[in-house]
């Protein structure tokens, strides 16, 4: 069976006089280029660089891909590992952020960034960052979790660290800087 493309060449020979039909499938078949220099795909279909795209999806990419922006994306699963190489100068470096803007959280929202910051312990000591976001307060309520989950779905607190610094371990609701429910070691 000849590919979409020797159909539509074969539609064009020397001396043949293509049908308006033919002339719509050359049509419908072709990306199309805007005066702005953008290319639109036709709506519903797929395309695949360097493969046949699966069903289901738009955009098929079998092979590296380079981005020098910006890559804006509404929900993304990752099959196998993700390796982030990189930045210069001043640049934050990577940022995972949600429900708060990279750089400054958004007015009566909550959220979290962890992020590599070059100077945050001064000069050129740098730390990886974990930060929960609170704009509406200036003691953060709330705080970061540290949890186990087994096979029960039921997760289980480790160690927590409250908006106000305080840590707990085996409690959600540490009453001083440290606060240890259970057995303590210490050597």
């Amino acid at each position: 069976m000849p590919d979409k493309r020797t159909t539509l060449k074969s539609y064009f020979q020397t001396g043949d006089r293509p049908t308006e039909a033919e002339f719509a499938e050359l049509i419908d078949a072709a990306l199309v280029r805007e005066d702005s220099g953008a290319i639109i795909i036709p709506v519903n279909c797929r395309l695949g660089i360097g493969t046949t795209p699966d069903s289901g999806v738009l955009l098929d990419v079998n092979g590296a891909a380079n981005i020098s922006d910006k890559l804006s994306v509404a929900e993304a699963e990752v099959k196998g590992p993700v390796k982030y190489s990189g930045y210069s100068g001043e640049a934050p470096g990577l940022i995972l952020y949600g429900k708060t803007d990279q750089l400054e959280p958004e007015a009566g929202v909550d959220g979290f960034r962890i992020r590599h910051d070059l100077g945050f312990f001064g000069g050129s000591e740098d730390a990886l960052v974990f930060e929960k976001t609170d704009s509406n307060h200036e003691v953060p309520d709330g705080g970061i979790a540290f949890v186990n989950t087994g096979s029960d779905e039921e997760q289980k607190l480790a160690m927590s660290i409250r908006g106000n610094g305080n840590v707990g371990i085996g409690t959600d609701d540490p009453k001083a800087t440290l606060d240890v429910r259970g057995s303590l070691v210490l050597d």
